[in-house]
């Protein structure tokens, strides 16, 4: 792949297990990751795997911020997490509903679960 992959990073259980999911997709592919925070005050998941990671913030509209970054990095795939909780697995996040319909790419959702099932 070598490519690029945008991964909406947060303080929630689903943001952790989509950047976990980035992390090992950017190895295995040889891609470059690119952590966004939507607040800015919002601290970063410390690397764990040697990926090859930068660090961006959004700012205004989420959902378009998280796109645009991506159209700015020529990213190949958008990772972001979905909420948790039971809701959370029958209906997503509107930040993932709204950039799987506006993204300049693919969008993979990752429940909370699934970093659990990986490790």
């Amino acid at each position: 792949m070598n490519g690029t992959i945008v991964c909406v990073a947060d303080a929630s259980e689903g943001a952790r297990a989509a950047v976990d999911v980035a992390r090992r997709l950017a190895v295995r592919f040889e891609a470059r990751v690119v952590l966004v925070t939507i607040a800015a005050e919002q601290t970063l998941p410390e690397t764990r795997n040697g990926s090859e990671e930068d660090h961006r913030s959004a700012s205004g509209d989420p959902a378009e911020s998280v796109a645009t970054i991506a159209a700015d990095e020529a990213a190949d795939l958008i990772v972001v997490g979905a909420r948790g909780g039971r809701l959370g697995r029958t209906l997503q996040s509107t930040l993932a509903r709204e950039l799987a319909l506006t993204a300049p790419c693919p969008v993979v959702v990752v429940p909370p679960e699934v970093a659990a099932r990986c490790a």
